[in-house]
Formats: C-alpha cells, structure tokens, sequence
C-alpha cells in the first residue's frame, strides 16, 4: 500500500467577484444577524456592530445564498455566544456558494463553531472559533475556504461516530484549509484535524498542542482515514498522540514540506487501522522536516533561524495559498536573506527589514555574539567617531553543537565504528555549520551464545508492543514501573517469538490497566 504520493493534485478555489448591492447594519437596522439574513438580497454585506450575539445563524432556506456577513471592527469584541446549548450551532451553510462569507467573529460555547454541508461552498475567514465541541464541520459534499482562522480549545469527547475531529472534522468533503492557526484542541481521533473519506487541501497551517482524548495516542495532530488530503507546507508540532496517522485502504495522502516534531506517540504513523499502525520516519522525504519550529510571540511567528524559514514547497503552483500569510504580510519573502524567496512553512511568514544597518551572524551553540546566545532579532546603537548614533539590527542564528552519550551493546566478533573491546570511546565531528560536537560511546560486548539484547520501555520504545514487535528471539523487554493501558500496551500479543517480558522492578508499580479493554 502506497501513502505518500510523489505529485500534486491542487484544488484550486475560483470565486466569481460578487456586486455588492447593499450594506446591512446590525443592530442598527436588523436587532439579529438572522434577521438581517433573511432580509437580504443575493449580493448584500451585513455589516455587524461589536457586541455578543446569543444565537445560532443559518443561511438555510432563508434569503439569498451569496451574502457576506462580517464585523465591523474584527473578532475581538464580536462574540457569538451559543451559551453551549445541546444542539447550539454558531453559523450553518447549506447549498450555499463561495460569494457566502463570515469573516471577522469570535464563536464560542457551540455544538459546532461552524457546519458547512449539502455542496455549500462558503468562505470562513479571520474568525477566532474558541471553545467549541467541533470548530469547523464539513460534510455531504461541501467544499468550503477556511482560512486565516484560528481554532483553539476545541474539545470533542463524544462518543463513537461523533468523536472525531476537534479543530476542523472533514467528512466526504473537499475543503481547503490555508494559512490557520490550529491549537490545543481535542478529540478521540483528530484533535487538530480529522478526514474521513475526503480530499481536502491542507496547506501552510500552524497545527500545534492539540491531543487526543483518553490516551488511545491516535492522531493529535491530523487523523486520516480512507482519505487523500493534500497536506504541504503545515508545522504540526508538540501534539500529544501522534502528528499525523493515516489509516484505511483507500488513503493516499500527498505529505510534502512539513515540519512534523516533537509528536508524542510519533510524528507519523501509517497503517490499515490504527491498532495496527506504524511509525514512519518522513524526516528527509519529500521535503519534511523534523526540528523545534522556533516561535516568537503568541502569534506564532517564527523566529530568525527557525529551520521552518524557506523550508516550504518552492513550487507553489496549484495550492491556492494566496499572496498574504495570516497576519496579512506578503508571502514567498526572503527570510533566510540568502537571494531566493521561498516560501516558509507555517500560517505566518517570517518578515524581516534588510537595510544599510542590518547584519545576519550565525554561530555555534556556546558562543556568544554582542552577549546574546539565543536565536533572534537584537538591536544596539553604534555612536560614530562624529557623535551620531545608528541603530545597527543583528538576526542571530545559533547553531547547534551536540554532546551526545549512547550506550551500545554488540556481540564478540563486532565492532562498531571500529571499537570491539568494551569501554567508553569519544569521537569527534564536525556539524553542517561547522560546529564541534562529540559523541561518548559506552560499548558492551555481549559473549557469543549469549547476545541477546534489553529493549527498554518507555524509554526506548513507546509502548509494550512495540518493543516486543522490534525484539528478536532470546531479547528481553523490560518495561519501567508506571501505568500502561490504552493502544499498543493492551493485547500484548508474542506472535510465536521467544523472548522475556518482565517489570523493571516488579508487580507492585509497574501496572497493566485493562480498564479501557476487556481483557
């Protein structure tokens, strides 16, 4: 089964530029935003006030299809408040075309933020949807813009069926999903973004600390099933259950130029269900990456040196992702300075002032330049020999040196990199920046008759099964004192081998919990 495509399918958005024919104002003329939709004529902007709206809005069967409603003044200070009724929706969009809009709310304490389905197509920008069950809905069809959001805490703990998707839940749906901040939600599949029989494009977003629910370390980050997204140029990053899993026969997703890191349960698993999933390393491939995104501020940007700087496709041809990031900056900048603009990775474009006074200095972690040590943007004034001062702007970039220490066991009549006696060995190398870094190598030599190796859990292997899965006949697996439960530590299964599975330190802390399962 083939997971990773080696060519683009773009789904490219073509919106007809809508006539606006009449501004509607709420509250000035219309008390609620329904009222002013059901007044308005195809090709109206409503036009709504600051303030909080306690109601569910829906283009369903009332009015024109193509009407744009929007803030005046942005998401801030314009709330709609479904007061988390059990069946509270923020917007619904049915059959409706792109030239439908809702831009600029904040949405809140819904059932759904946002449901598009029945072949709607609307388009979702600059809203902040906050504290939802599901963010955004998509389903039966429906083929939406979502972009330039953001979607945070967002938690979906129902069960079954309904359990899937936290930020953006896509089902038999084309979506495109650009330039979105997606953050700290929450689902049993899906935390940040779930696909289930779709295509959807998902491309340059930031998808960060989202998580699934209850341990079954399926799909923090992004949760693929039976689906082909195009997923390209996205940081998807400190998820707790994986960064991205795709599962299904059918699934055939296009993964190019992501940073995927620090992914508890690993940054992608791939298989033909989740039980049975596997970890896949795409650092390397098809321009992935795997390295801390660097951030500055609570916008998500990205830091002078962050390794998500031009690290994007540097084929843009089909993505539709716009000329401008999230924040409303140009994209396709130069960041790294280095003559090429390539576009960066992320939802927010690094954006830098070159001129007469700027200077761009890389050093080796444990250096120090103008007393600073740490990657970023630094300014000092230089007084010249007549007296006028300049401000001089300094991108400091610090790259790493490793001290690393590896304990390593091979048989009697190996060696590993030339040392075959036991006993501690450094050696030294030399970094792509030309940093000095070392490596302590403790080596053990295992007799022959007796080689046989202890595979370590967690520290070493996440969980029970898949330390036992990576252990030859005669290893042992010696797992540390802690509770284990959920996928991967329940239905331990030997599959005919003979090795060893035992506690660390014994039965009393070191426990198996089958709550979750049967057995």
């Amino acid at each position: 089964m083939k997971f990773i495509r080696n060519f683009l399918f773009g789904i490219i958005v073509l919106c007809p530029v809508l006539v606006v024919s009449e501004t509607i104002k709420v509250p000035s003329q219309y008390l609620t935003i329904q009222e002013a939709i059901n007044a308005a004529q195809n090709g109206d902007t409503i036009l709504v006030a600051d303030g909080v709206y306690n109601e569910e809005i829906n283009f369903n069967g009332y009015g024109a299809d193509s009407v744009i409603i929007k803030s005046e003044l942005g998401p801030d200070n314009c709330i709609i408040d479904c007061e988390n009724g059990s069946w509270a929706i923020g917007f619904v969009f049915n059959s409706e075309d792109c030239k439908s809009t809702v831009e600029g709310f904040t949405i809140k304490n819904a059932l759904m933020g946002i449901w598009a389905y029945a072949n709607s197509s609307p388009t979702i920008k600059n809203n902040v949807i906050d504290s939802c069950e599901v963010g955004i809905y998509c389903s039966s069809d429906a083929n939406p813009l979502i972009t330039s959001n953001i979607i945070k805490n967002c938690v979906n703990g129902e069960e079954g069926y309904s359990a899937f998707g936290g930020g953006i839940s896509i089902r038999w749906s084309s979506a495109v999903v650009t330039n979105n901040i997606i953050i700290n939600n929450s689902a049993r599949k899906g935390g940040g973004i779930y696909c289930k029989n779709s295509s959807p494009s998902i491309i340059n977003n930031t998808i960060v600390w989202n998580s699934e629910i209850e341990g079954d370390a399926i799909g923090g980050g992004i949760y693929i099933e039976d689906s082909s997204p195009d997923i390209v140029n996205n940081i998807i990053a400190f998820s707790d259950g994986t960064g991205i899993i795709t599962v299904g026969s059918s699934s055939l997703p296009n993964i190019l130029y992501n940073d995927i890191y620090e992914n508890g349960g690993g940054n992608y698993l791939v298989g033909s269900t989740s039980e049975t999933a596997i970890i896949v390393d795409l650092k390397g491939v098809d321009g992935n990456i795997s390295g801390d995104p660097l951030f500055y501020g609570n916008d998500y940007s990205l830091t002078f040196g962050s390794p998500c700087v031009d690290a994007g496709t540097p084929d843009t041809t089909g993505l539709n992702i716009g000329v401008i990031d999230f924040n409303g900056n140009p994209r396709l900048y130069d960041g790294n300075s280095d003559g090429n603009a390539v576009i960066d990775m992320g939802a927010v474009e690094l954006q830098i002032s070159s001129g007469e006074n700027s200077e761009f200095i890389s050093i080796c972690q444990g250096e120090e330049y103008e007393g600073h040590t740490e990657n970023g943007m630094f300014q000092r004034t230089l007084t010249s020999a007549t007296g006028s001062d300049s401000i001089v702007t300094t991108y400091l970039t610090v790259n790493p040196s490793y001290n690393i220490q590896e304990d390593v066991t091979i048989c009697e009549g190996e060696d590993y990199f030339g040392y075959s006696v036991e006993g501690e060995y450094t050696r030294e190398f030399k970094t792509n920046h030309d940093c000095d870094s070392i490596i302590i190598t403790t080596l053990s030599v295992r007799p022959v008759g007796n080689c046989y190796l202890t595979l370590k859990v967690p520290s070493e292997y996440p969980t029970i099964q898949s330390a036992m899965d990576a252990a030859n006949p005669g290893d042992i697996v010696e797992v540390a004192d802690g509770t284990y439960t959920g996928e991967g530590n329940l239905y331990l299964d030997f599959y005919g081998k003979a090795i060893t599975v035992k506690s660390e330190n014994g039965p009393e802390n070191c426990i198996i919990d089958c709550v979750e399962g049967t057995g």
